[in-house]
């Protein structure tokens, strides 16, 4: 006859083999919503105070040519009152005061997600004096 420590004995080992079991089934693994459509970083940078040329009324200024393999997401950008934002020569909608550096917005705060497309042209234009643009950071991802 077995005795009760045979038996948990036994039962262990059963219990032992089936987690075994269990941990080398295949693992599964669900890609994030963002590998699929470009949203994880592949090159990030940001311009500074006195990186970026004033660029006087009436003038455009190039900030970015997107490769056609990229995207590119703005995530922050101060300037000064009249500096306008373009999109392949498309004003961006809410003008300059989305960046006027005293005025609490996604873009000044750090916290706005604009996306940029393949092949597109990013550009500040000043209208009505002189701009200057204080702060502008972003990434690059993967086009979908």
């Amino acid at each position: 006859m077995i005795d009760w420590k045979h038996l948990m004995g036994i039962a262990m080992i059963i219990t032992a083999s089936g987690f075994f079991a269990r941990s080398i089934q295949p693992a599964q693994a669900n890609m994030p919503v963002g590998m699929q459509w470009g949203e994880f970083p592949y090159e990030n940078f940001s311009y500074m105070d006195g990186t970026l040329p004033a660029i006087s009324n009436g003038s455009t200024h190039d900030l970015l040519t997107i490769p056609n393999d990229r995207i590119f997401i703005v995530t922050a950008m101060t300037s000064s009152y009249s500096c306008y934002l373009y999109v392949d020569g498309n004003m961006l909608r809410g003008g300059n005061d989305l960046f006027k550096y005293n005025y609490p917005t996604i873009f000044t705060t750090g916290n706005a997600h604009l996306v940029v497309p393949a092949g597109s042209t990013l550009q500040v234009v000043a209208n009505g004096s002189t701009c200057t643009v204080t702060h502008f950071e972003g990434y690059y991802a993967h086009a979908p």
